[in-house]
């Protein structure tokens, strides 16, 4: 297996899970980055930099850009195929596969505006 690492600098590395030696470095965002998903085929990577970027997981090579947060994205998951994220702007954001558009939800009410630093979907079915 691999384990996939953010920095403070932006870049992702990607090592062997069992002796920890280093594969590649890629520089991914321009913050650092604060969140990382891996599946099979996909690399999801949030940053301070409010972006969400997709890389295919076997070349690295960009795929996707989305900037769908007005704060650092902080978790990411991947569930039948959407991804969901959230952010310090207090939302949660969902986006259908092979989208541009998803749907945003606000966590408690905009007065408050908490920051969703954390989150878990379970099967959407």
């Amino acid at each position: 297996g691999t384990v996939y690492a953010g920095d403070e600098c932006g870049s992702i590395t990607a090592s062997d899970a069992r002796t920890g030696q280093t594969s590649s470095t890629i520089h991914a965002h321009s913050q650092p980055v604060l969140c990382v998903f891996a599946d099979e085929k996909l690399l999801y990577t949030g940053s301070h930099d409010c972006s969400i970027r997709v890389f295919d997981i076997r070349t690295l090579k960009c795929l996707k850009k989305y900037k769908v947060h007005s704060g650092p994205v902080t978790a990411l998951q991947v569930v039948e195929g959407t991804v969901f994220s959230s952010s310090w702007d207090g939302s949660v954001f969902s986006m259908p596969p092979d989208s541009g558009e998803g749907k945003r939800r606000t966590m408690g009410t905009e007065a408050e505006s908490p920051s969703v630093l954390e989150m878990q979907v379970s099967a959407l079915t």
